[in-house]
């Protein structure tokens, strides 16, 4: 029997990894002291609210591991507990580690709104959404403007901010952390 002991108050940084084909490669710090195991936990998904819960005990000297499961998949975000257990059967969380198994493109862009408009400047704002949701970690926004006098590209929605300024929402760029590749819609 183990008690867990995790008050929510720890300084505990989520750190982003990347899976790969045979799963993902996950480290920790070793702790020095009264640690006599770790535990790495992760939650495998389901349609429901309910997940599977899965785990892996490992050695008091091991500070690595390879997580794998046939369950994984692409686009599906998988978060990872690292657990030191103490002597006293009391388990302490360590770190927290989140990743895809394969990062995929946006499933939609934000819904953008135009305001403040100037012949030299404008205010452009989104609401927030769910980063939680996403296939693919969001690294960041582009945002594209050409002059008017310029041909848009077949496929790009012009919309007209003034009388010389087009917006090109089409263009409008997310951008996923996916090795070195990047997503556009």
């Amino acid at each position: 029997k183990v008690l867990c002991f995790y008050t929510g108050t720890e300084e505990v940084e989520e750190e982003r990894i990347i899976g790969k084909e045979d799963g993902f490669f996950i480290s920790w710090k070793p702790q020095s002291g009264d640690v006599i195991s770790y535990v790495v936990d992760w939650c495998e998904p389901h349609q429901d609210l309910f997940c599977n819960l899965q785990w892996k005990k490992l050695g008091p000297n091991t500070t690595f591991s390879l997580i794998s499961s046939d369950t994984f998949r692409p686009g599906v975000r998988y978060n990872f507990r690292i657990y030191g257990i103490s002597t006293k059967k009391t388990a302490y969380l360590l770190e927290y580690k989140t990743g895809y198994s394969q990062e995929l493109a946006p499933l939609d862009s934000p819904q953008v709104a135009i305001a403040n408009l100037t012949s030299r400047s404008f205010a452009m704002t989104w609401k927030d959404y769910s980063t939680e949701s996403q296939p693919g970690f969001i690294q960041g926004y582009r945002v594209y403007l050409k002059a008017r006098a310029r041909q848009c590209h077949p496929g790009f929605e012009k919309v007209v901010l003034s009388g010389t300024i087009y917006l090109f929402l089409y263009s409008f760029e997310l951008l996923l952390f996916r090795g070195i590749t990047k997503a556009t819609i």
